[in-house]
Parts: structure tokens; C-alpha cells; sequence
């Protein structure tokens, strides 16, 4: 299940960060931007959430949706843990944040991993530049 946070609380993110390092261990390279770290440990803006696939207590995935930029159209970022993979999550956190979005979505991938490939290619984005994903 997404449950969609405008803030998080701290064993909340603690338990994101841990996700994000995980993940930055096994792929060799951050899933997310440092501004979304920033966000985490100090708060963001007005318009920033967090959507996140938890079980037990236990944080499967995360994206970070940012819906402040009104030229460009809302962003997101987002990392599923290494141990989770491959069971829909992405799918989910996808479907998740487009639903938030409502319109135009840039959707952020770091390094040109093949699972960020096979996400493009799941949930019907198109790439628009190197380390971006876009649906429209």
C-alpha cells in the first residue's frame, strides 16, 4: 500500500535514508538528488511529499514529489529497496505519484540503470534527455 505524507516522521526518515543508502550500495550510484536528502532531514516546500510502499513497518519504496515548479510541471524521484525489487512496487509508487501530478510529470532516473529502463518501458514514459524520464 502508498500512503502519501506531507511530512514524515523521524523513524520515518530513517528508515528512507537507510532505503537510499541500501540502494546507492548496490546500484553504485544515488537514486535520488541531494536536494531530496536535504528535504528529508530538514523539510521542503509547501508543495513537497514523500509516497511511501510500507509493510509490517517496513519502508519497501519511496518517491519524493515535488509539485512547486510551475514551468516545467511537478517531479519526482523515486528508489524501491534491493531486496523488493521486481514485485511492483515501482509500478506502484509510479501510478502513486501520477496520480498526485495530475498532468505532465517529470520523473528523474540517476545513472541509466536497466531497471530504469524497463520502468520506462512498463509505465508508458518516454525519455526526454539523459537522467530524465518524462510522462506526459
Amino acid at each position: 500500500m502508498i500512503t502519501c505524507y506531507s511530512h514524515l516522521k523521524p523513524d520515518q526518515e530513517s528508515k528512507v535514508i537507510a532505503l537510499i543508502a541500501s540502494a546507492t550500495d548496490v546500484d553504485g550510484i544515488p537514486p535520488v538528488a541531494e536536494h531530496v536528502l536535504v528535504h528529508l532531514r530538514h523539510g521542503g516546500d509547501k508543495e513537497d511529499f514523500h509516497l511511501l510502499a510500507e509493510e509490517n513497518g517496513e519502508v519497501l519504496g519511496y518517491a519524493h514529489l515535488d509539485l512547486t515548479d510551475e514551468v516545467e510541471g511537478p517531479s519526482a524521484e523515486l528508489v524501491v529497496s534491493p531486496a523488493h525489487r521486481i514485485k511492483g512496487i515501482d509500478d506502484q509508487l509510479i501510478a502513486s505519484v501520477k496520480s498526485y501530478a495530475r498532468e505532465k510529470l517529470r520523473l528523474w532516473s540517476h545513472g541509466d540503470l536497466p531497471g530504469a529502463k524497463n520502468l520506462v518501458e512498463k509505465n508508458g514514459l518516454k525519455h526526454s534527455r539523459a537522467g530524465r524520464l518524462a510522462f506526459r
